[in-house]
């Protein structure tokens, strides 16, 4: 977060005691003009860190959709940077800092409100990033078959996961399981239909519509064979049936809902400090946006991209499915040995280093009984299990990488629920209305706005 200009909420500035910094050996850390809030002094050679106000509590209920460092700024900053400063060598760490732009909603049409493909694809290879469209199963039989091949031919830089079924509101909020398990039995059937229909992959990682979820859906999907869930929310619905801690969300993933691994996401709105810090934190760097933030002619998403780019970690912009797939922590044990925490359901691990090297794997899952296997390519592996982790051990030779796939049993199967009349056409009549706001009304609102401000 070096060189970051911050914005604190006004709370946190009114709370506060800010250091004043006039000796020689204070070295101001997080500052405005003469005052600080996080300093180093130098006492008989020794590094002393101080910090003007108590270190945030990790434990504490996460009272807001997703944690906001500018809330917590004079709290929560310090202490992640001694951590990260001192136990360099020993912390838990990211072995890559990943990114990846998500757009949700577009069918793939040439144009989508104010997305062109063709051109996003251009500003992709300018300007570095990668893009993934939440793509709605409803729409698995309208794919543009020159927009699929613009896909198809880019994979490392366009790639879709699976936004919802019908997207219709809060269709993953119930907790009815029986309901849940045909929603996501149709949306799978579809996203199948689609790959078949087309050639182009899918990632499977769900984003909920309107970022709404209950516990039992979360159940569902890891049932299902789902590797994650990508979202904006890391509370369920109802939020007061479960609790999310402010050390939830400081992980790689959130894993408080049965084990399962929620990365959370972010709109550029909430600044560029909020993406510095998880990325500081060790999580993804998960951007999302709907089609009318590129009402500019994508002026204002470049802007930020360039900012990502520009911050001081070498950000690696993947698909999304690799962005998941590499997101866990690590820490070396030893010179030949390394300890890895597992997230996703799908794991790349890679040993990049000149010697042979033993990896003491990790995960946390409290119903280890569920697990039908855990591979390695095409090898199954042996692993134990001991109250709420499950454990293995691979050996990777100098360059040598390994998939790792942890496969659960599937529930009862209980087929896509087939609706009535009524609700189908409820169904498309909202999706065919969402299109004609995103394509038409909106841009031209635009238009018009555009036309009163020359």
């Amino acid at each position: 977060m070096r060189g970051l200009c911050v914005h604190p909420a006004p709370t946190v500035l009114g709370s506060g005691n800010l250091l004043h910094v006039d000796a020689a050996n204070a070295t101001a850390l997080i500052a405005a003009a003469r005052k600080a809030a996080f300093l180093k002094v130098i006492y008989k050679g020794v590094p002393v860190f101080v910090s003007s106000e108590r270190l945030i509590d990790i434990d504490a209920e996460l009272t807001t959709g997703n944690f906001d460092v500018r809330d917590h700024l004079f709290s929560a900053l310090p202490v992640v940077s001694y951590i990260r400063w001192a136990c360099a060598h020993s912390a838990w760490n990211a072995p890559e800092a990943n990114a990846c732009l998500v757009i949700d909603d577009p069918l793939l049409r040439p144009r989508y409100g104010f997305i062109r493909f063709a051109d996003l694809l251009a500003l992709m290879k300018q300007f570095r990033f990668s893009t993934s469209v939440a793509f709605i199963p409803w729409n698995w039989r309208r794919s543009n078959p020159k927009v699929v091949e613009l896909f198809r031919n880019n994979p490392e830089l366009y790639s879709i996961c699976i936004h919802g079924c019908d997207h219709t509101s809060a269709e993953f909020s119930t907790s009815a399981r029986e309901r849940l398990g045909a929603i996501v039995s149709e949306a799978l059937r579809r996203m199948s239909l689609h790959q078949e229909r087309t050639g182009l992959a899918h990632d499977r990682i769900m984003v909920f519509p309107q970022g709404m979820f209950s516990e039992e859906a979360i159940l569902e999907l890891k049932c299902a064979g789902f590797d994650a869930a990508v979202n904006t929310e890391v509370h369920s619905n109802p939020s007061e049936a479960h609790k999310v801690k402010i050390a939830d969300v400081w992980d790689t993933a959130v894993m408080s809902y049965g084990d399962f691994p929620i990365y959370t996401r972010r709109y550029p709105t909430q600044g560029i400090e909020n993406f510095a810090f998880d990325l500081l934190l060790g999580k993804p760097c998960l951007v999302v946006i709907h089609h009318d933030f590129c009402s500019d002619g994508y002026e204002r998403l470049l802007g930020f991209i360039e900012q990502l780019n520009t911050l001081r970690v070498p950000i690696v912009w993947r698909c999304l499915g690799d962005v998941v797939s590499r997101s866990y922590r690590q820490k070396q044990a030893s010179a030949n040995s390394v300890q890895i925490e597992l997230y996703g359901n799908k794991t790349l691990i890679e040993n990049f280093s000149s010697q042979s090297k033993r990896y003491f794997i990790g995960r946390r899952e409290h119903a280890a009984q569920s697990i039908e296997s855990i591979s390695a390519g095409p090898h199954r592996l042996s692993w134990d299990s001991a109250e709420d982790r499950i454990q293995l051990e691979l050996e990777l030779s100098a360059g040598e990488s390994a998939f790792l796939a942890v496969q659960f049993k599937s529930g009862e199967d209980v087929g896509p629920q087939r609706q009535n009349v009524a609700y189908n056409a409820k169904t498309m009549l909202r999706r065919y209305l969402s299109e004609a706001r995103d394509n038409y009304v909106v841009p031209a609102k635009a238009r018009m706005l555009a036309l009163s401000h020359s």
